[in-house]
């Protein structure tokens, strides 16, 4: 077992369709780092074995058990006979961070390794709940955060092509705006440890902001990660040819700069207004700006079942993470279905 005791972690996090997948698949890119594909296994797992001091072969086997059967965990074809063994046969002073990062470290990335300086970690989940950003740093202290944000329209436009959540304007936008919120907390409680950049600034200028990025980590940049889009067959057979074209398109095309702004070709007015009313001056804070800062009756009454639902949903949630292990994880499987409902009964909004 090759030890990633001494192995710096850090985690990508941004709200889903905002460029996760594409700045993880470039640094998976990177010789020297380590990303597996999402599965939310630190957020999942905390609560259950925070408190774990003495790992023995029973408490061991039971973690072994509940990261194999996290929802998302088969799509990373991990070796899972050599993971137990490496789960099992880990210095007996190991705790939860340690065994988490044996568990990313046998991620078989299909881009070539050569040493692993940096093990990272991508989920769009992570960035629903400042809740959820504190777990990861109370297991993962000196963990660095690489934020990506992108315009809340564009946004929204593209969860339209999407299943996973409403597509409903306010509501998406209503997330956008929380999401903003509670990663501004993580950059205050981090400092220097929070790199937050612009989807829009990456497809642009794609080396420059790499060469940023990589500054940040700690590594050199190589000029590879520009060259992710070459592992195409290796995408399919991940995700298969059905799931790269509805939900990771761009991880199989080269970087394409046309993608940014363009809800100001493609949004009806109507919702732009609504778009801007509800994510109010978070706007200008995370670096866009506003078509609309006045806003009639009419845009209000059609952002607020949006907005009530996601603060409903915030709600909802706490009471879910509250909830025993095996019964949070059953109800979060469901969370799709109520996405759908809500989005039948709301779909003009």
């Amino acid at each position: 077992m090759n030890s990633t005791s001494g192995t710096p972690v850090f985690f990508i996090i941004g709200r889903p369709r905002s460029g996760t997948t594409l700045i993880r698949t470039m640094l998976d890119a990177h010789p020297n780092v380590n990303i597996p594909v999402e599965c939310p296994l630190v957020v999942n797992l905390y609560h259950k074995y925070k408190r774990i001091k003495k790992w023995d072969s029973f408490q061991r086997s039971r973690f072994f058990a509940d990261v194999t059967s996290q929802w998302k965990f088969e799509s990373w074809s991990v070796d899972k006979e050599k993971l137990k063994s490496d789960i099992e046969n880990a210095p007996e002073s190991t705790g939860l961070a340690e065994l988490i990062k044996i568990v990313f470290a046998s991620y078989p990335s299909f881009f070539a390794k050569e040493d692993i300086l940096l093990l990272g970690d991508k989920n769009p989940v992570y960035s629903l709940k400042y809740s959820y950003m504190k777990i990861l740093l109370k297991v993962f202290p000196e963990a660095k955060f690489l934020h990506i944000t992108r315009d809340y329209r564009d946004n929204f436009l593209s969860y339209q092509k999407v299943d996973f959540e409403a597509p409903v304007t306010s509501l998406i936008c209503y997330r956008w705006k929380h999401s903003a919120h509670a990663s501004d907390r993580l950059r205050e409680k981090t400092g220097d440890k929070f790199y937050s950049f612009r989807y829009e600034d990456l497809i642009s200028d794609p080396e420059n902001k790499l060469t940023d990025i990589c500054r940040f980590l700690g590594i050199k940049y190589n000029s590879c990660m520009l060259n992710y889009h070459k592992k195409k067959d290796e995408f399919i057979k991940l995700y298969s040819v059905e799931i790269m074209e509805k939900y990771h398109k761009n991880a199989m095309t080269p970087v394409n700069a046309d993608k940014a702004f363009e809800w100001k070709k493609k949004m009806p007015v109507k919702k732009v207004k609504i778009a801007d009313f509800t994510v109010g001056k978070t706007a200008e804070k995370m670096g866009y700006e506003r078509q609309f800062t006045q806003h009639s009756t009419v845009t209000v009454v059609k952002a607020l079942p949006g907005i009530t639902y996601g603060k409903f949903w915030f709600f909802l949630s706490a009471i879910i993470d509250s909830m025993p292990y095996r019964i949070r994880n059953s109800v979060i499987r469901k969370g799709p279905v109520m996405a759908w409902f809500y989005g039948k009964i709301f779909r003009r909004h």
